[in-house]
């Protein structure tokens, strides 16, 4: 089978067999792996070359000295490496593969299926990869999120998505701006608390088109009206269109809504300025009121249209001052009251105006002779001018310079106001906090005292020392006197007294002159720059610490322009190429130093992806000779735009001539593998005899670990005890135990067979039945090269009948010599018990307790 991944590999093989490590190698050569082999042998080494190496897959033999591969495993899962890890082992148990993929490995192979290594490499890095495009995927996902976030936050215009219930599920910052509510109040509802029912029902026709016929009716662009939080209409221009899911279903709607209050306040004074001069001789585009000795004989269409009043319904001055009168020096009194002593007499002024819906208006009348009657009475014409709104103005900019205040008090910087003498006129709490001082301890005083400058050798408070008329600060804002700067900025330092102590700051000093009468006057804005200070020397150290670095690497480093110019280096890379200085490399072509152009062109190809890792190439020494370099390159785009790519350079020259040495050594390698698996084969062979030995055993032989947990048990076991390999293996040999045997017996056991020599006794043990079973047991350590424990062999016998023969041997023994004692006269059945005895005592190999009472040369007893 061919290999599917193409890409060259890093492969880090932990193996203590050097010549199973060399079959791996082939097998991967024989299925066209392209790789790089890193071959350790050792749990040390593994841990080293994880770092050095940086492997794209790791193979780990199971069975190595002191550890096993999950302890490989387990180091490899800390460090966080995010490749393939797979299991290449002579035998391994199900248990113990499961154990293995449960801890994270991706796959076991059994080194007589190395066929199965190629496939489950393939497999394994199908799903790395995988991963990593999801992975990918969801931080461009990200990205894009955080992209729109950014622009939805930021636009103007309000940007919205509803679901098909036209119920809101986003709406950006800037609906604040338009509706007065934040998003998160309208988040998840409809769109019709927003709008008057007949504005949404126009809206929802226009709407509902698109959503009925999405393909005809893409998108639309409406303009309509939203009721803010005030209660106002606020007129919108909104565009929408429809959202899809992934099988083409409409899901919601998204657009935007842009506020055209003043493109629609423009369109309309367009609109009246065209009515007035259509109508500028019909109508006259303010309130006004003709009349005569207290007759009122004619009111202009606008008169009618704000008062709701006719001539009919105030014929005379008197009934108009019913309606309204003339307003107040001092407005305390409510709009509709009226002095008790008005005359018939039009007073020019500012009114007070009742209007037939109840909203009172201010009106300034201005009354001018326009002619005369017949009987000589003059005609007056009395115009208004419409204030009311000038005087909501005029409140709503005392509330702004409210609101300004407040701004300028709680701005998080520090504020203040001075005259032309540097004195403080006005201060926000920042500062006030900031001084420690109180409103009168800095008012009418020099600025310096309201920052606590102590800026003089003896630490004198401003103002109070000879060195004050050099102050940084005193001629910065005189400076801004003179030249009449609006706006100047700067950064001064300071000496400061906070709480008794004294400390250099750094301010970003802003100054903005302010004309006005009497006097002109700065506003001054102070920020404390001390800690952004602090932090950029510290940047600038550490940046010098880097450059340092970089100089004493051990390895060659680059920094290489767009054209192909070397811009910077380190003294590493003056020893690759042999040259003494930085000035003999910098401003040369870096393709001066390639020894095949062909080599750096395939280079800078792959360059073109962002960086190029562990490439080997070959450079030119300035003797003319080869030098092999392993060249790492990230490219690299400044703030100004400008391109470059940084190249690290490792010489690798005495590794490709160790390589070439072993190359030459693989050629002879073929006949040590074929001797090895001659060796091998005699061993199995051997091994194989040995096992079928034990298997036909008539004795039970138990192998366990050095914890005493069952290994191996042979079939004479399951014969001997009723339990299965399967119920024992991995447990110890106590559940065995009958409970009969004294635990000094198992103490001496452990400290025999724990100093290396062999324990021999006897066991009473229990059967699965429950049957009780005595073993006569031989335990033996088995161990390695190193001399040390790996496992322990039990051979062991049973011997339940024997011992129970005995115990009849000795109840007969003593009934014997009871009756010999009691019954003296009952000879012939002790005849007969001795006979028994003896009987016994044949059985048992023994010698015959009493001689024969039966002479056959003679006729009688002895």
């Amino acid at each position: 089978m061919e290999n599917e991944h193409t890409k060259p590999l890093k492969i880090l093989l932990l193996e203590d067999v050097h010549t199973d490590a060399e079959l791996v190698r082939r097998e991967l050569a024989r299925n066209r792996f392209v790789f790089t082999f890193c071959h350790v042998t050792n749990i040390a080494d593994f841990e080293a070359e994880l770092s050095a190496f940086q492997p794209d897959l790791v193979l780990s033999d199971f069975q190595l000295p002191g550890v096993t591969g999950l302890d490989a495993l387990e180091l490899f899962k800390k460090r966080g490496i995010n490749i393939p890890f797979i299991i290449v082992t002579g035998s391994v148990d199900e248990e113990t593969a499961v154990k293995c993929l449960q801890a994270g490995a991706d796959d076991y192979i059994l080194k007589e299926n190395l066929y199965r290594l190629a496939p489950a490499i393939n497999s394994a890095l199908e799903k790395f990869t995988a991963l990593a495009d999801k992975r990918k995927a969801e931080k461009a996902l990200l990205e894009s999120e955080t992209m729109f976030r950014l622009l939805a936050e930021n636009s103007i215009d309000c940007i919205w998505k509803t679901d098909i219930a036209l119920r809101f599920t986003y709406l950006s910052p800037s609906f604040f701006g338009i509706t007065g509510y934040r998003p998160e109040e309208y988040t998840g509802t409809s769109a019709r608390k927003l709008m008057e029912l007949d504005a949404f029902r126009k809206t929802a026709r226009t709407v509902l088109r698109t959503i009925k016929y999405p393909y005809q009716y893409p998108s639309y662009n409406i303009e309509t009206n939203l009721v803010n939080r005030q209660g106002e209409q606020i007129p919108v221009e909104v565009v929408g269109k429809p959202l899809f899911d992934a099988a083409g279903n409409i899901t919601g709607l998204q657009g935007t809504a842009r506020e055209i209050s003043e493109r629609k306040a423009a369109e309309k004074a367009i609109r009246d300025r065209e009515e007035r001069f259509r109508n500028v001789v019909m109508l006259a585009p303010f309130p006004i009121m003709i009349h005569t000795e207290g007759k009122v004989l004619q009111l202009s269409d606008v008169f009618t249209k704000i008062t709701g009043y006719t001539s009919e319904d105030v014929p005379t001055l008197k009934q108009w001052h019913t309606l309204a009168h003339p307003e107040p020096v001092e407005h305390v009194m409510p709009l509709l009251s009226r002095p008790l002593d008005i005359q018939p007499t039009f007073f020019e002024g500012e009114w007070i105006v009742s209007t037939r819906s109840g909203s009172p208006r201010i009106w300034n009348f201005s009354s001018t002779e326009v002619g005369v009657l017949d009987n000589g009475q003059p005609i007056i014409t009395s115009m208004a001018v419409d204030v009311t709104e000038k005087r909501h103005i005029e409140m709503e900019l005392f509330r702004s310079r409210q609101e300004l205040n407040a701004i300028f008090q709680e701005a998080p910087v520090l504020m203040m106001l001075v005259n032309e003498e540097r004195n403080v006129v006005k201060i926000n709490q920042t500062a006030l906090r900031f001084s420690g001082k109180t409103r009168a301890q800095v008012l009418d005083k020099k600025i310096g005292n309201a920052v606590n400058c102590v800026g003089t050798p003896g630490k004198s408070h401003c103002g109070n020392a000879p060195e004050c008329d050099d102050c940084v600060l005193k001629e910065f804002l005189f400076d801004t006197i003179r030249n009449e700067d609006k706006r100047n900025s700067t950064e001064i330092s300071l000496t400061i007294e906070q709480e008794g102590t004294f400390a250099d700051k750094t301010f970003l000093l802003h100054t903005a002159l302010l004309v006005a009468e009497p006097e002109k006057r700065i506003l001054v804005t102070m920020i404390d720059l001390t800690e952004r200070k602090i932090a950029e020397q510290e940047l600038k150290k550490s940046e010098e610490k880097y450059r340092r670095l970089i100089e004493n690497a051990p390895v060659g480093i680059t920094l290489v322009n767009n054209r192909g110019e070397i811009e910077d280096t380190n003294n590493a890379a003056l020893l690759i190429f042999g040259l003494e200085t930085k000035e003999q490399l910098i401003g040369t072509r870096a393709m001066d130093y390639y020894f095949n152009p062909d080599e750096r062109t395939d280079f800078l190809k792959r360059l073109n992806n962002g960086v190029v890792r562990n490439y080997e190439i070959r450079m030119k020494h300035r003797d003319g000779s080869i030098v092999w370099v392993m060249e790492t390159s990230v490219k690299q785009v400044h703030p100004d735009g400008r391109e470059s790519h940084l190249s690290i350079m490792e010489d690798i020259t005495q590794r490709k001539e160790t390589e070439e040495k072993i190359r030459a050594y693989q050629e002879n390698l073929e006949e040590l593998v074929k001797a090895r698996t001659l060796d091998l084969e005699n061993t199995n062979r051997e091994l194989f005899k040995f096992l079928q030995a034990i298997k036909y055993s008539p004795v039970t032989v138990v192998i366990t670990d050095v914890e005493g947990n069952i290994e191996y048990v042979n079939p004479h076991f399951s014969r001997t005890t009723g339990y299965t390999a399967e119920e024992v293996l991995g447990k110890n040999p106590r559940l065995l135990k009958s409970g009969n045997t004294a635990e000094a017996v198992y103490r001496n056991m452990w400290q025999t067979i724990l100093s290396g020599k062999v324990w021999i006794g006897e066991f009473e043990n229990r059967k699965k039945n429950g049957e009780l079973l005595w073993e006569a047991c031989s335990v033996s350590p088995i161990f390695t090269g190193s001399n040390k424990i790996t496992h322990f062999v039990a051979v062991k016998e049973d011997i339940t009948e024997k011992r129970e023969a005995e115990a009849r041997l000795k109840a007969y023994t003593s009934e014997l010599e009871m009756f010999n004692r009691s019954m003296v006269d009952r000879e012939l059945r002790i005849i007969e018990m001795k006979e028994e005895v003896n009987r016994l005592c044949k059985q048992l190999g023994m010698i015959e307790k009493y001689p024969p009472v039966w002479n056959e040369d003679s006729v009688g007893f002895k």
